[in-house]
């Protein structure tokens, strides 16, 4: 139909690419660490046994190669993926659970189960965030502030790892678990339940074990006997936690592929009802028609359809970064000057001042406090920014794809437009992941790293933007013979002639903040900075972040208050399916090709086009 698109994802992909880049990070880690351990300035030193949380445990685990410079420069940024791919798996394997559910296969106890393991995974994953930015000197409480944070991803691990077994052997009395319809053999399916008991033994020695030790032997005395199976444990469970979840994932992805399930989105945008006409139900949605522009689903269908309203994310997404900026703000004045590499009392002797010329909104961002607390709320609104992201760009690329007659070259916007449109929303996420580095304390002396984090810096500012200018120009500009959608939905003309203004005063802004990014990268190679360049480019530098960060909170408003009956919403239907051929299909997976040959149908499709494309 016109205007749909659909994409495929299998989660088990998801989980073996997050696995695979968890154990990226580490292998990263360790070379990095042990390649410049003992000269590199805030580096490891040469003997890691020296190091704190070494000597603390008595043996070294994999948390030693993961908070020392230079590895931290990387890792962060790598993390940041590794997370979000982690959530996307988590997502869709709710999905097919769901599916499963709905099938009758699968009780909503055990689906409720699953699904608390899922979140106290997505919590430890979020808790691990500032192991990256803590690097502790002392057994004191810096110590806490790591050894906590790898402790969470311990028991989220293990959380995943629960998930994912219990959900693929949970089921109704009678019906086959998930692992029955893959086809693992039954030895494999009951070795499963005693992967699950001792990887929950395992922990209950880790975790009082690891606490005694951080509370400097309180509970009770570490023998060296003690320490060295201490040692065994923390190397098993890492096995158990992180290398056979892999290890499954990669053998249903090569022997079991045909018979796994499938997710499939679909999507499309429309107008919202009117409030007398909202009779939408999550349990059990209408089926669109045509006529609205959607797709088809048969009545035995087994589906997950919401709908996406792109101007609510924009405001979690912009509310996010100020409660960050707020959040950063109140943490380093109630810290200045009082703890060792927190920022100075005075903060015109940071080193910003010292290199730059004066302070940007960055010396908020890494004071030894700040690094802690703000990591774990980045965790939260980078996913959320990111799904504003994602949600305007189905939006953008379901307006492109619609045609009004087949003649039609372009749909709402020209082929031009829509690579404007994808670069900004592209120079965004990019923006939003370097920022994960921002958080790192900076060192006196260490040139590299302040240069790090204020190229974070920037991109961050690209990132807004570039988000700023899409949601924008998204709403102004059209193709020839098409109405811009701000016109559609009835903004007025001399909104829609400010936006223009705003359009052009952003941009100079942004060239601007860009020609003294370039200078302070260089150290004021092209200009020193005056008294009255720096009054400039702090003034700038308000400008930009209420143009490009408060600007968009008051757009959004206007719309959800104003106009939110006209704005065209993105409707989601994520579907389950499967490819197997050898039997007739769970949902709607299979429908007899007009030869003979099996041909896939999955949401929908009254032409065969989708089901050939499926094929």
């Amino acid at each position: 139909q016109v205007g749909d698109v659909q994409y495929i994802a299998r989660p088990e992909v998801f989980r073996l690419a997050s696995y695979a880049g968890f154990w990226l990070i580490v292998i990263i880690a360790i070379f990095i660490t042990r390649m410049t351990k003992g000269w590199y300035e805030g580096g490891a030193p040469a003997d890691l046994y020296t190091t704190v949380p070494a000597e603390v445990f008595g043996y070294k685990n994999i948390c030693v190669y993961l908070n020392f410079r230079p590895a931290t420069y990387l890792l962060p940024v790598l993390w940041v993926f590794v997370y979000l791919i982690l959530l996307g798996y988590m997502w869709f394997d709710l999905l097919v659970l769901d599916g499963r559910v709905r099938d009758g296969k699968m009780s909503e106890w055990q689906y409720f189960v699953v699904m608390l393991l899922l979140v106290i995974a997505a919590c430890g994953l979020v808790a691990f965030f500032p192991i990256f930015f803590v690097s502790p000197k002392e057994s004191d409480h810096t110590l806490a502030m790591f050894a906590v944070p790898f402790m969470c991803l311990e028991v989220g691990l293990l959380a995943l790892a629960l998930a994912n077994t219990f959900g693929s052997l949970a089921s109704k009395r009678g019906a086959p678990s998930y692992w029955e319809d893959v086809g693992i053999p039954r030895w494999v399916r009951h070795m499963a339940w005693a992967y699950v008991v001792s990887c929950i033994l395992l922990l209950t020695f880790k975790l009082p074990q690891e606490s005694n030790a951080i509370s400097q032997d309180k509970s009770f005395v570490q023998t060296d006997t003690f320490q060295f199976w201490a040692k065994v444990v923390d190397r098993l469970y890492l096995i158990c936690v992180a290398c056979v979840p892999a290890v499954k994932a990669a053998f249903l992805m090569l022997y079991r592929k045909e018979r796994l399930e499938q997710v499939a989105l679909n999507y499309t945008t429309r107008k919202r009802a009117a409030p007398d006409d909202r009779t939408r139900k999550r349990a059990n949605p209408p089926k669109m028609t045509n006529a609205h522009g959607f797709f088809l689903l048969p009545d035995n269908a087994a589906y997950f359809y919401t709908e996406v309203n792109s101007e609510v994310l924009r405001i979690f997404a912009f509310a996010s970064f100020w409660v960050l900026v707020l959040v950063g703000f109140v943490c380093t004045m109630a810290s200045k000057g009082r703890f060792p590499h927190s920022a100075p009392a005075d903060l015109g002797e940071t080193l910003q001042v010292k290199h730059l010329g004066s302070n940007t909104l960055l010396v908020f961002f890494n004071s030894p406090v700040a690094n802690f607390v703000l990591p774990m709320l980045w965790a939260f609104a980078a996913p959320v920014m990111l799904a504003h992201i994602w949600a305007t760009h189905l939006h953008i690329r379901t307006l492109y794809a619609m045609r009004s007659s087949p003649t039609e070259t372009h749909g709402r916007f020209t082929d031009a437009q829509f690579v404007i449109l994808r670069s900004c929303l592209l120079a965004s996420v990019v923006g939003i992941i370097a920022f994960a580095k921002v958080f790192s304390p900076q060192a006196e002396g260490n040139d590299l790293s302040f240069w790090l984090d204020m190229v974070a810096y920037y991109l961050f500012q690209l990132g807004l933007f570039g988000l700023a200018m899409a949601n924008v120009l998204c709403g102004i500009i059209s193709a020839p013979g098409h109405e811009s959608v701000w016109a559609e939905v009835g903004v007025l003309p001399l909104v829609r002639q400010t936006a223009w203004a705003y359009v052009f005063l952003l941009s100079a802004v942004g060239v601007t903040l860009l020609l003294f990014a370039a200078n302070g990268l260089a150290y004021q190679a092209f200009w020193t900075q005056t008294p009255g360049l720096v009054a400039f480019e702090r003034a700038m530098e308000v400008m930009f972040f209420i143009l490009a960060a408060a600007m968009p909170l008051c757009q959004a408003g206007y719309f959800l208050y104003f106009l939110n009956h006209k704005v065209e919403i993105l409707c989601l239907s994520f579907d389950v399916f499967t490819l197997q051929v050898e039997e007739p299909a769970r949902r709607k997976s299979v429908v007899g090709g007009p030869s003979g040959e099996p041909s896939f149908r999955i949401a929908n499709s009254t032409s065969g086009s989708s089901a050939a494309r499926m094929h």
